[in-house]
């Protein structure tokens, strides 16, 4: 099926096993997307909340899961094509949404109505009895307290204004690994001496000289396939420094900046270090 419109993102995929369907997507389609399946998540969001139905694992703790089945979808699509193929379009599109994604997940945490649906809810449960919902249950609400739903509303904005700024971050990081996957290529000559076709894994051959991108792991697939220790030595090389400043790109002050502002997040909510709140 070809992408035409954003609601086509948002319905499951005819492909097998429902893998994601790329053909047709453009970075405004999913942008787009993106939108209309977070606005929808926050209507369902609502009605879970105002429900007068008692709470129950099916209407409650199940419905919130499932009220992200179109973002994940969509969000499937997005995050491999803005890691996979990157470019100015990509990077563009990616800029628009990480307000967005940090205003949803905001909304999300402080939703005071779904949080008191989720206590409630757990309350009803024995541990002893269903020890696998009341787990459920507490992670929930455990996810809602580490998202700032306790903070003061001058303490939950200033969490929100961290999180975009940590968003730009991960995107410069992001943005930063696609491009060094280019600029930190293993570069060499004698090509004959690989013993292995490098154009199926991307690689390109102009006379004696070749030329290999970066793959997203620092274990190039090629490793294994090229007979030459030589090379296989220097593509391993060129894959652990390509980001690290010694050819044009250098993550490291990225990686010491994200460092400074999840902690800064920890602490905000009441914890130590960033590892003490991810764990």
């Amino acid at each position: 099926m070809t992408i035409h419109q954003p609601s086509d993102l948002l319905a499951p995929s005819t492909l097998p096993a429902g893998m994601p369907d790329f053909d047709g997507v453009t970075p405004q389609l999913c942008v787009d997307a993106l939108r209309q399946a977070m606005a929808l998540a926050r209507e369902r969001w609502d009605a879970i909340a105002a429900s007068e139905d008692a709470p129950t694992i099916e209407n409650t703790l199940e419905a919130v899961e499932l009220s992200e089945v179109e973002l994940d979808r969509v969000e499937a699509v997005f995050s491999t094509m803005v890691a996979n193929i990157g470019g100015d379009d990509w990077n563009d599109a990616e800029s628009q949404v990480i307000p967005d994604f940090v205003d949803h997940a905001h909304r999300f945490s402080t939703h005071r109505g779904l949080y008191a649906r989720l206590q409630a809810l757990r309350e009803s449960i024995d541990a002893d009895t269903d020890p696998e919902a009341a787990y459920a249950l507490d992670l929930s609400i455990r996810d809602f307290q580490r998202g700032g739903i306790d903070l003061p509303e001058e303490d939950q904005q200033a969490l929100r204004d961290l999180e975009v700024t940590i968003g730009e971050a991960e995107q410069q990081f992001t943005q930063a690994c696609v491009k060094a996957r280019t600029t930190g290529a293993y570069r060499g000559t004698d090509a004959a001496s690989l013993g292995v076709d490098i154009t199926e894994a991307g690689g390109t051959v102009d006379g004696d000289a070749f030329t290999i991108p970066q793959s997203n792991s620092t274990h190039h697939p090629l490793l294994s396939q090229i007979t030459s220790p030589i090379h296989r030595h220097a593509l391993l090389a060129a894959s652990l420094n390509r980001a690290n400043g010694t050819g044009e790109v250098d993550t490291r002050p990225l990686v010491a900046r994200l460092a400074q502002l999840r902690e800064q997040k920890a602490h905000l909510l009441g914890f130590d270090t960033y590892a003490d709140l991810a764990l």
